[in-house]
């Protein structure tokens, strides 16, 4: 019996993970990290990000970044060479969204959200994993199409509760 906590045999080996990183894409939804961090999500995404990109297969991870706009506070280019670097080393596909202004009510990151899974809906045919950080992508489950598994990954608990 497979479970999602019994993927690894006693040899070591896979015993049928999730085909999401080996047949699928991952694709990742961030608010930030890639561009800078302007709090503790930034450097929780950059981490989660750098941990994908070194165990997925090259190319099968997706990056959709919401595209901070020259001097916000949260943009720093070191960080921002460093983390594209990093991807590109990986062969992960980046499709940044214009969304920095829809980052301050409820409706405005469930627009985001909707805008984010569109924009890497081509990634996501056939199967693969959805994951959504923090709260501007709570939606992304009901954004999830048919046979795609969603992940959420809430980082800001103040905000939820």
């Amino acid at each position: 019996m497979n479970s999602m906590l019994n993927l690894v045999n006693d040899s070591g080996r896979s015993t049928g993970a999730p085909s999401a990183g080996r047949d699928g894409h991952v694709v990742v939804l961030v608010h930030e990290g890639v561009y800078g961090a302007a709090s503790g999500s930034g450097f929780s995404n950059r981490a989660f990000l750098t941990a994908l990109a070194r165990i997925l297969p090259y190319g099968n991870l997706v990056v959709v970044p919401v595209l901070l706009p020259q001097g916000h506070p949260g943009r720093d280019a070191r960080w921002a060479a460093e983390v594209e670097g990093m991807l590109a080393d990986a062969g992960a596909h980046v499709l940044p969204v214009r969304g920095a202004s829809l980052l301050g009510t409820p409706a405005d990151c469930e627009a985001l959200c909707y805008l984010a899974v569109r924009r890497a809906a081509v990634y996501l045919k056939g199967g693969g994993l959805l994951v959504g950080c923090d709260v501007p992508f709570l939606a992304v489950g009901s954004y999830a199409p048919e046979g795609v598994d969603a992940l959420l990954v809430p980082r800001s608990t103040a905000k939820l509760t």
